[in-house]
């Protein structure tokens, strides 16, 4: 596996978090699919957040 991914909407704050906690970094900004335009909050559309597996590598490095 030479990626991992996870996409979410702008709004969605809390997750966002939790990607960035575990080492995930934004990749890509994502327009609004049209099946997801009745969600409240989704005209601010989402990220795609990534580690790949060098990064995943130097994290564990890092650690203690």
């Amino acid at each position: 596996m030479r990626v991992v991914w996870g996409a979410t909407m702008a709004l969605n704050r809390a997750s966002q978090r939790v990607m960035e906690k575990v080492g995930m970094a934004v990749a890509q900004t994502l327009e609004t699919p049209e099946d997801m335009l009745a969600v409240e909050g989704s005209e601010l559309g989402g990220y795609r957040y990534e580690m790949t597996k060098e990064r995943w590598a130097e994290r564990r490095l890092d650690r203690p």
